[in-house]
């Protein structure tokens, strides 16, 4: 099957575990949508984003940063505007003087290090312990903040994980996954990559690599870069040639008349 698939013509939408439409800004009806797609993509390696996608930290990474606004004075909801899958230090810097901006990131740092309850997403254990195709972890955390969420949460370390502090610019830039392939042995372009961010999606479009998202932190219409949205982890099947999931096309990217 085309990784290109042509799209249908009715979206659907599927409910977030609070019961709110994560798909689109109308109201859901009770019953879930199943998925209506199977998309199969040929792959090498499978790279793999760790908040939102892997666990379940969203709700904690948010409240960390209401808290740093707070401090700052700052509106959360514009700090929360660019929290989700950038490095802290880049978030800071968009808000603070450079001379503040490594205070201020390892304040942060320092909150996502203090004892919390992290929760495994489905799927997340599976795909970390196939041995079918070979995997890494790709996050906007740093090393030591991703080995405490994985290990809290009952994942194993794999052996390639590139966190914020291993690049010189994070998500949305490449660098990370194009580290990440690299450290692996295989090109970017042969890989597989899942995020559930903007951020995260645009670092994977530039790095080369196939972008599938999950509907765990962001509305369907924020993921158009995506080949395809996944409920989470727990629809994706691994195989020896690639990975195959059921799930839904990204609805087209809405653009706004000037």
């Amino acid at each position: 099957m085309s990784p290109h698939p042509t799209r249908f013509a009715s979206p659907v939408a599927t409910r977030a575990a609070d019961g709110a439409c994560c798909m689109f800004d109308r109201p859901c009806d009770d019953g879930v949508v199943e998925p209506d797609l199977t998309v199969r993509l040929l792959a090498k390696a499978v790279l793999i984003d760790m908040d939102g996608v892997l666990v379940d930290s969203t709700g904690l990474v948010e409240e960390h940063w209401a808290q740093w606004a707070a401090r700052r004075g700052l509106d959360a909801n514009d700090v929360l505007r660019f929290a989700h899958g950038s490095p802290s230090r880049e978030v800071v810097a968009r808000f603070v003087p450079a001379e503040d901006v490594p205070m201020e990131a390892a304040w942060v740092e320092g909150l996502s290090l203090q004892p919390a309850d992290e929760v495994a997403l489905p799927g997340a254990h599976a795909v970390l312990t196939q041995r079918v195709l070979p995997v890494a972890v790709v996050t906007s955390a740093t090393r030591a903040v991703a080995i405490l969420r994985l290990t809290r949460a009952g994942l194993p370390i794999p052996g390639v994980l590139v966190g914020a502090d291993d690049v010189g610019r994070g998500k949305p830039d490449p660098e990370p996954y194009l580290r990440a392939a690299r450290l692996l042995g295989v090109g970017a372009s042969d890989c597989v990559a899942i995020e559930d961010t903007p951020a995260g999606l645009a670092a994977i479009r530039s790095s080369g690599a196939q972008a599938l998202a999950v509907l765990t932190t962001h509305r369907a219409d924020e993921l158009f870069d995506a080949l395809a949205l996944l409920p989470d982890l727990g629809s994706l099947r691994v195989l020896p040639t690639g990975v195959s999931g059921t799930g839904w096309f990204p609805p087209e990217p809405q653009h706004k008349s000037p």
